[in-house]
């Protein structure tokens, strides 16, 4: 179109009026601005079709603007860019943080003891190994974990629960010593250090010092140092690792390796889904950004916007790395097709400038928070955390789902699946019913049942009549709540000082590990049991000298609830090395359930 007609149809007074030193003016502007699209409908169908009312005025505003001056606009060709690289340790990082210690039940106890005897080869004889089982005898009958522990009126019944113990008990009655309490008289007289060492690499592996999963929090909590940095993380949840795992908690030393430079060429940014760059050419029939009838989301905003504005001015360009790095990149040199070069330095991230750049919410991406910091700040490295592909993982030999009870107003961690102490699981759920049946057998045997009715007549013909007809209805005190339930009651706890909550982390309130009281009838009369826990998960603090609590803080559990998992995995690394470790899962479980307790009910019968 000529000039002199946009000319006039500008000046005419339709639209604009602009007078000769505007449009001047105009083509003195160093940069041009654009006209962007707002979006002001949930609906983005019609804002994507790009319907032109009136060409001419569109080719007025290019004009007006200065759309039509030519100005450089040459294309990355090439790309030089600066890194620091740090090394870190070259193991993997899960099996060292995940790792916890197998329980020291039946079979460890026979299993050492086996292998002591192997050991020892033909220098032991079968008198040795006789007094070996006189001094550190098994206690072969026991049970190291009872739901009712102490009660003798269910001990027996409960042992018989565990056929899988029965029968291993009887293969090694007479063969087998405990090899776990010759560990310990061995390691207080510092002697045959060959069997303690093999003892506490193959069972104790983890350290009560260093052991990185959290009860309280139900995480793990894990540091690792590369290079000159140090990264802390006290999520982790176990499973898979990756860099979002652990924060920056700051710099530790200096840098253990020099910059480097690496030349490569750009790309255009591209993602899956997005349109084609050129805006009147025809595309994939699965693309189509306008197909959501309802509200846009930011994020589907977000991209929308980026493909269709600004994807052009974005590049990529490769950067070869090792796993277990941490890379800087220093800065980087860009030259386009007329030859220009462009530095970038690595303070000069997109929006560090502007107001909100300075408060460190720019604009960034695959970056380590920084330990401790809530706002968003991050550094300008990447850490390539060294965690394995994949890992084959065993069956479960423990499992527990801690849920939340809205009706009862408690959280219960439900036992699932535990050890049967030799290797390996029992059902705790059909235990429990197993173990209430007994109970209530008990109940039938040695309860007092009424006497019946009976008619008595007198001399003067007159009858006397005893009636012992029970009631319809029944009143229950309290339901019966299976044995796997283990509840976790919200609770305030004071310190020393009579301060309430902020010894907890500033938290008001704080589940504790509660007890449901088990009412056995005997031949004497009624036995009042504590129902414990028998999975190590729950058991914290009951099998020692002194009773500890078990906390958990309340914000662990969600509405959905969580279950953990405990069980063997193995994996092999970059270099062969195979790696084999117990270690806890933990994920999301399922809605809230009930117990089914309730108090004071009257039921018909």
């Amino acid at each position: 179109m000529p000039k002199s007609r946009i000319e006039n149809y500008i000046q005419s007074g339709k639209y604009f009026s602009f007078t000769e030193d505007k449009i001047a003016a105009l083509d003195k502007l160093e940069f041009c601005p654009h006209v962007e699209p707002r979006i002001r409908k949930d609906d983005l169908t019609q804002a994507l079709s790009m319907k032109v009312y009136d060409p001419l005025w569109l080719l007025s505003r290019q004009w007006q603007m200065g759309e039509f001056r030519g100005n450089n606009a040459g294309t990355a060709v090439s790309v030089k860019c600066s890194i620091t690289q740090e090394d870190c340790s070259t193991d993997p990082i899960e099996p060292a943080t995940e790792q916890v210690n197998p329980a020291i039940d039946l079979l460890v106890r026979v299993e050492s003891a086996m292998h002591y005897i192997d050991m020892q080869g033909s220098a032991i004889t079968p008198e040795q190994i006789k007094n070996l089982r006189q001094k550190y005898p098994i206690d072969w009958e026991g049970s190291d974990k009872h739901i009712l522990k102490g009660c003798d009126a269910t001990e027996k019944a409960e042992n018989e629960l565990n056929a899988q113990r029965i029968s291993f008990a009887n293969t090694f009655r007479n063969k087998a010593f405990d090899g776990y309490k010759l560990y310990l008289d061995m390691k207080s007289k510092n002697s045959s250090k060959v069997y303690t060492n093999w003892f506490e690499k193959q069972y104790l592996p983890t350290s009560d010092d260093n052991s990185h999963w959290q009860e309280q929090a139900l995480n793990y909590s894990l540091e690792v140092r590369t290079g000159s940095r140090l990264f802390k993380g006290d999520r982790y949840q176990g499973g898979r690792l990756s860099w979002y795992t652990v924060d920056d908690a700051g710099r530790v030393g200096y840098p253990n390796n020099l910059p480097e430079t690496i030349a490569s060429l750009p790309s255009p940014a591209q993602y899956a889904g997005a349109p084609n760059k050129r805006l009147w050419q025809f595309e994939d029939h699965r693309v189509f950004m306008g197909n959501s009838t309802e509200q846009q989301s930011k994020a589907n905003e977000m991209f929308m916007k980026f493909a269709t504005l600004f994807s052009n001015d974005w590049m990529l360009i490769p950067l070869k790395t090792a796993i277990g790095k941490y890379i800087t990149v220093n800065s980087i040199e860009v030259k386009d097709t007329f030859g220009k070069l462009y530095t970038i330095g690595n303070n000069k991230r997109a929006g560090a400038n502007d107001t909100l750049g300075k408060l460190q919410e720019c604009w960034q991406v695959f970056t380590n928070s920084k330990y401790g910091k809530t706002d968003g700040s991050a550094e300008n490295g990447l850490f390539y955390a060294p965690q394995l592909a994949a890992t084959l993982e065993g069956k479960p030999i423990e499992e527990v789902e801690i849920l939340r009870d809205e009706m009862a107003n408690m959280v219960w961690g439900v036992e699932k699946t535990t050890s049967d102490g030799c290797g390996s699981t029992l059902d705790e759920q059909l235990k429990a019913v197993q173990l209430k049946t007994f109970i209530d057998e008990l109940y039938e045997k040695y309860r007092k049942k009424p006497e019946p009715g009976k008619v008595t007549f007198g001399e003067d013909g007159s009858t006397d009549r005893t009636s012992t007809k029970q009631s319809d209805y029944r009143y229950t005190l309290q339901t019966h709540v299976p044995f796997n339930w283990i509840p976790f009651v919200p609770q305030r706890i004071k310190d020393k000082e009579n301060r309430e909550f902020f010894h907890l982390g500033g938290r008001e309130i704080i589940l504790r590990r509660g007890k449901m009281p088990c009412h056995i009838l005997t031949k004497t009369g009624y036995v009042l049991e504590p129902v414990l826990p028998v999975t190590s998960i729950l058991r914290k603090g009951l099998d020692g000298d002194t009773y500890e609590p078990m906390l958990i803080n309340e914000e662990e559990v969600q509405q959905t609830g969580i279950k953990l998992t405990k069980n063997f995995q193995r994996a092999r690394w970059l270099n062969g090395k195979t790696y084999i470790w117990l270690g806890m899962y933990k994920k999301l479980a399922k809605l809230a359930e009930s117990s089914g307790l309730e108090f004071d009910t009257l039921h018909k019968k």
